[in-house]
């Protein structure tokens, strides 16, 4: 089973100098839509999707390692990018593992999976980081043919 996809990996319990220094400026955010997109805006600058890549790189599917990710820059399965996300958002103290639901789709003949992230009591705001590259943006997600 491919880690992430149809359940939550717990987190990690140490993480990179880097992503501690990132949860620090995560936690300084007005609130939860700004610490929400600023992660975004962070790690889309960092990793990117890419459609046909994960058949050829399927074994980074099961490297859960924020070790192993942080240093590096460029593809990034939406399990590990998600999985690097959720580690942000609920370590740096404003989102709680509850208020972050992975959701499947299907995105030309693969599974993806995006989130569903609570930025206020009644409202949800869809997240995919992977996506980004082909032009969609915070608030949607891949689905169908749409990239």
């Amino acid at each position: 089973m491919i880690p992430n996809l149809f359940s939550k990996r717990p987190l990690p319990d140490s993480l990179p100098e880097g992503m501690l220094e990132l949860i620090e400026g995560l936690k300084q955010c007005k609130g939860k839509e700004d610490c929400l997109k600023y992660a975004y805006g962070i790690l889309t600058g960092k990793y990117r999707g890419y459609k046909l890549r994960v058949y050829f790189r399927f074994w980074e599917l099961f490297r859960c390692d924020p070790f192993y990710w942080w240093p590096r820059s460029g593809f990034m399965n939406c399990t590990n990018l998600n999985y690097m996300l959720r580690t942000l958002l609920v370590k740096s103290g404003r989102f709680s593992e509850s208020g972050i639901v992975p959701k499947l789709t299907v995105l030309y003949i693969s599974p993806h999976q995006y989130f569903k992230v609570r930025v206020s009591k009644d409202r949800w705001v869809d997240v995919d980081c992977w996506a980004k590259a082909y032009g969609i943006g915070f608030g949607d997600y891949a689905r169908g043919f749409n990239c």
